[in-house]
């Protein structure tokens, strides 16, 4: 049996221009194709794709997202510097790495994790 890996991310949006600028200019993911007013982020292996709060068939909700990062305490002061808001910054948690948690333009919850 195959393992499974992130492929994507759908992220509802109420406003796709503000998630873009936040994303792509303040966190500094490199932007990919824009399609159909989606907005999608290159993450490596993975993809984080911004949808603008439309019918789609389902309801709109929003997700948890972790960041892997090397730096956390540098991310953190670089992003609280740049108005980003935490709800928990940065804490060595008991499984060992350090957690940061902050919310995006659109209020979703973003953990930044360091082993």
């Amino acid at each position: 049996m195959d393992k499974y890996r992130l492929n994507a991310v759908f992220l509802h949006v109420k406003d796709i221009e503000r998630a873009k600028t936040f994303y792509g200019e303040i966190l500094g993911l490199p932007c990919g194709k824009v399609f159909e007013g989606d907005v999608a982020f290159d993450l490596g292996n993975s993809h984080l794709l911004l949808v603008p709060d439309r019918e789609r068939g389902c309801p709109r909700t929003g997700a948890d997202i972790c960041l892997w990062t090397s730096d956390i305490k540098s991310a953190y002061g670089g992003l609280v510097i740049k108005g980003v808001k935490f709800f928990k910054p940065p804490a060595k948690e008991s499984w060992g790495g350090w957690l940061a948690g902050l919310y995006d333009s659109e209020g979703n919850r973003i953990y930044l994790i360091q082993c």
